[in-house]
Formats: C-alpha cells, structure tokens, sequence
C-alpha cells in the first residue's frame, strides 16, 4: 500500500478525510523527500495515524486502514498472479523525526571534530545542511563506509523506539486482518522510513491467531543512497551501497525470511553518467541473491543508457532448487550460476537470456540437457536446463559473446 508524504494533499497515500494535521503548516524542500523533515503537516498526520486517532465516524485510522487490507485481501485470495501483500510503503514515525536530523548532524559535527579537531557548533551544522553546495560537502564526506556508518547508526535507539513499540504492533494489527480472509497468501514486512539508508531495522516477525510465528512471510527492504532524488545521483557511494546491502542481509539472517528488495534505484534519466551507478548496484543484488523490483516512475525507460546497460541482462528467473550464486561479467559476458537442486522437483531451471546469439546452445556444456525457448516478436528467449532429477549442486557457465 503505497504512501510518499501520507496523503493525496502533498504526494500520494491517505485520502483528504484522512489526513489529520490539526491545522499545522506543510513545508516543502529543494527535493520532494524533505517535506518529510520540514513539514508539521505531514508528522502530525503521521502522529494521528499511529495514534490511531478516530475520524468523523469514530473509528480509528488503523482500524480502519486495517479493514481496507481485510477488504483488497478478500479480494485477491485466491487470484494465481497476486503472490502476497506489503503492508505499507516506507512507514515514517511522525514527530519522532524531528529528533533524527540534529541527531545525525551532531554525530557528523563529533566525527569531524575527532578526524578534524574543528568544533562545529549546532546552528553551523543546521546552516551547514540547509545549503545545497555545502550539504553536498557533508555527503561527500560520508562516501565513507565507515563515516557513513558513524553518523547513521546514531539513529538506531531512535528508530527501534519506533519499529519495536509503534510499527510492530501495526503490523501486527494489519497482518491479523488478511489472515482472517487470505491465509496462503506471503505479507511483506517492510523497516521503517529510515532504513532504507541502512540503519538497522528491529522489526520482529508477526503471529498466527494462536501465536506461532507465521511462516508465510517476507522481509521488503528499500534501498537509497543518500544522494538519490538530487541532480548528484552519480555519485553514489559504491562503499555506501555495500553497507545499506549488507545490513539487509543482517536483518535477513535475524528474521530468517526470504528478502525481496522492494525498491531501488530511481535513477530518472541521469544519462550514461548513472550506467556505473547502476551497474554497481546490480552486481550487489546479484552478490546477495536479492529478490528485487527496480523502482521506476517514468516512461519510456526501455531507451535509457542505465536500462540497457545494467538492468538488461542475463540472469537466472526461475531456478529448480536452491540458487547459491550467479554473476552477469559485463567484459566478458559470461553468465555464471551454481543451484542445489531439488530431486523431488522435475521443473526446468530457466535463464532469461537478452539478445539471444545463433550459436548461444554451441557454447554450453554438453553434459546439460538445455534448449532454447525464444520469446516470441523478441530476440530474447529462455535458455531451458533440464533438471538432472538426483538433487546434485550444479553449475553452468554461458557465454554471450556474439
């Protein structure tokens, strides 16, 4: 369910009755994500969500965003391409906020302090952020994984505050809703706002009507470099992305859920300069084995440099077992994959292959039963492996060169 800034009133989300700003002000930023930051109107409607303020019916906000789930569920239980249901988009705390900036500015003055020796004060730091050439500086100096990680990890108490004692409980509340209607169904448990810069997430898994853990779930990560959304989306940090991935794949370990990674990228039409950016990104989903959706809101983007660059490429769509690694290598353009597969399951593995080559099949090994499937009006098409039926670990190597 998606949401940016809460309501249609200043983005898209909530409908107008729903939004509750008690007659504070909206304030907007050089970009549309800082409203996030500046605008009383937004937090509060936040605050009385989380709340769960009644509106002129006299039922509360999450009461009532929680029947709307039971409703969408009901609706799409049983329909064969609706795979499960995420229970809302990058859920920010409200008010709470306010406390986050100057925490990360003043984790930023004390590490310049320490690697500096010069003493910023509260107000320079504010100032500092409030000017684009110079908050530009601050970014640069987190390209870092190290500083980037000692000015956001300041944010951790404050963002468990929110996940452990406001978010889970809604989850909760909207999870027991779909499970009344649609119980086959996977939820997608997303971290809060923040934690798409990689601050660690403390959501915890949600429970059955009887209390066991329910075992139809998947954890939605979102992930932004700190430049994303700004004319400097080409220099995002390749150290940065790393650590925002890894610390993923830390939530993931704790939870012990399958990861799709909801969002990522936006890279707009940033030209080639945004290719090295993507391709980066690309090769650490590939890395962590992400199960992901690249995040786009423009046309026509099958004709720009990072598409046909970075996200079209060879890679395993449909794997007979489990999938232990894969690697698309650009210079070569060798495709590599290794897979436990599954003895008990007689389905293919598939391999969407772009820009299929005459001779694609002369250049596999000749101990895998493969065909190719060509995708019809396209001269891409699936290369079709055959599973061997022992549940052995096997591992396949294609060469796309022309």
């Amino acid at each position: 369910m998606h949401q940016d800034l809460y309501s249609v009133l200043y983005a898209d989300g909530a409908p107008k009755w729903a939004t509750l700003t008690e007659g504070k002000p909206h304030k907007t930023g050089d970009i549309w994500s800082e409203a996030y930051m500046l605008s009383e109107a937004v937090q509060n409607t936040f605050d009385n969500f989380w709340a769960n303020t009644p509106v002129s019916d006299g039922i509360g906000l999450q009461e009532l965003y929680a029947q709307m789930w039971r409703h969408v569920a009901r609706r799409y239980a049983n329909n064969p391409t609706v795979i499960g249901y995420d229970h809302m988009n990058e859920p920010f705390p409200g008010t709470l906020a306010q406390q986050m900036m100057p925490t990360m500015l003043t984790a930023y003055g004390k590490m310049m302090y320490e690697t500096t020796g010069k003493v910023l004060s509260e107000r320079e730091l504010i100032l500092m952020w409030s000017n684009q050439e110079k908050r530009s500086q601050i970014l640069k100096d987190l390209e870092s994984k190290d500083n980037f990680a000692t000015v956001i990890d300041a944010l951790i108490p404050l963002n468990r505050q929110f996940e452990a004692h406001i978010m889970q409980p809604f989850y909760q509340k909207v999870s027991d809703a779909i499970r009344e209607v649609d119980k086959s169904s996977i939820l997608f448990l997303e971290h809060a706002y923040l934690g798409i810069i990689g601050i660690r997430s403390s959501i915890e898994r949600t429970t059955l009507v009887d209390g066991t853990l329910d075992s139809l779930l998947a954890y939605a990560p979102h992930g932004y470099d700190l430049v994303t959304d700004t004319e400097n989306a080409s220099d995002a940090s390749h150290e940065c992305l790393s650590f925002i991935y890894n610390r993923f794949q830390e939530t993931v370990a704790a939870l012990n859920m399958p990861v799709w990674l909801g969002e990522w990228g936006a890279f707009y039409r940033h030209g080639e300069v945004i290719v090295p950016v993507a391709q980066n990104t690309v090769s650490q989903i590939e890395t962590h084995l992400f199960g992901n959706a690249y995040w786009s809101y423009e046309s026509r983007m099958e004709e720009l440099a990072y598409f046909n660059q970075a996200l079209l490429r060879p890679y395993p769509a449909y794997t007979n077992g489990e999938l232990l690694e894969y690697n698309y290598n650009r210079e070569s353009k060798i495709l590599t994959m290794s897979w436990q597969e599954d003895k008990s399951n007689d389905a293919p593995t598939l391999l969407f292959i772009p820009s299929l080559a005459e001779d694609a099949m002369g250049k596999i090994d000749k101990s895998f039963d493969a065909k190719i499937a060509r995708i019809p009006n396209s001269s891409s098409g699936w290369l079709v492996v055959a599973p061997f039926g022992s549940g052995e670990k096997r591992k396949l190597e294609v060469s796309l060169k022309q």
